[in-house]
């Protein structure tokens, strides 16, 4: 398994594990939220780097070690016109998913969890939503 497959699945089950406030649509995915709803979230991750991390590791010593980096972006999406408060408080709360156990999921380090500026965002025909991103940096060695 590719370290960015692992690192999907550690995160999803993350997710599932500790997340219910609002539900969780995962890029490309064939499910809609519905145009009602009051928030939701919407997730991508990228692996951008991969990168040798041992020196010397041959046949029969290990194997090399490849970091692997990338982002996760988590964006909680809420109604537009209705404020922001809640989407702010959904999205510390996520945060602070990330944030326990100094960073470290499973096989996954979380390196720095950051809180960007709204966005105006069009749902195909469903209308438009207000969007707070929250982008993860990660690295993963395998």
């Amino acid at each position: 398994m590719a370290a960015s497959d692992r690192v999907d699945t550690i995160f999803e089950a993350h997710l599932a594990a500790y997340w219910t406030a609002a539900p969780l649509y995962f890029e490309n995915d064939p499910d809609q939220p519905d145009s009602t709803a009051e928030a939701w979230v919407y997730i991508e991750n990228e692996s951008f780097v991969d990168a040798q991390a041992s020196i010397g590791a041959g046949p029969g010593e290990g194997g090399d070690i490849w970091r692997e980096r990338g982002e996760l972006t988590l964006y909680v999406l809420v109604q537009i016109g209705r404020g922001t408060k809640k989407g702010r408080k959904l999205r510390d709360q996520l945060a602070a998913l990330f944030m326990r156990e100094n960073g470290q999921i499973d096989a996954v380090r979380c390196l720095d969890v950051r809180r960007t500026a709204g966005l105006s965002w069009e749902l195909e025909g469903k209308g438009n939503f207000w969007a707070l991103p929250l982008r993860i940096e990660w690295q993963a060695d395998s």
